[in-house]
């Protein structure tokens, strides 16, 4: 059953024979982003989880990560709407990297919502995020469905 599977997985690193970030990484698709981010990052620098929410191992300080719906992004993109003002918002918190995952987001999913919900909490938030991702930030890793991007200084080209 996965529910065993799940446990004898852990069996290596609760006996001692392997480290429980090992054991992490070997389970959690992120792991791989998040040791670069670990890597390359001053701890105090802040990532923004855009559409991403695998983030066991992560030391830095994480802005807007969410659940599988990804709530308290959507809203703040929705707030926010504009490429300037979501940059503002981002360097006010001191966020120098965004580890995205390219989400999986199904009309059908949501039945209960009209389409005009639909386009105000999901697909408006979305396009947001990818047109932030093409036009302002630095692609620094990509590994399977998880990129991580540098949000250049202000002022850097």
């Amino acid at each position: 059953s996965p529910a065993l599977d799940s446990h004898l997985d852990d069996l290596p690193s609760a006996v001692g024979d392997r480290s429980q970030e090992s054991a992490y990484s070997a389970r959690v698709p992120t792991a791989q982003a998040l040791e670069w981010l670990s890597e390359h990052s001053q701890q105090d620098e802040a990532v923004l989880a855009l559409w991403a929410w695998h983030l066991g191992t992560l030391r830095n300080p994480v802005v807007w990560a969410g659940s599988e719906e990804f709530t308290p992004l959507r809203r703040e993109l929705h707030r926010l709407q504009t490429i300037d003002a979501l940059l503002a918002a981002l360097r006010e918190r001191r966020v120098r990297w965004v580890l995205f995952e390219e989400p999986r987001l199904l009309r059908s999913s949501f039945p209960e919502l009209s389409d005009e919900e639909w386009e105000v909490g999901f697909a408006a938030p979305l396009r947001l995020s990818q047109q932030f991702l093409r036009d302002e930030v630095i692609l620094r890793y990509e590994e399977g469905p998880y990129r991580v991007f540098e949000i250049p200084v202000s002022g850097e080209p």
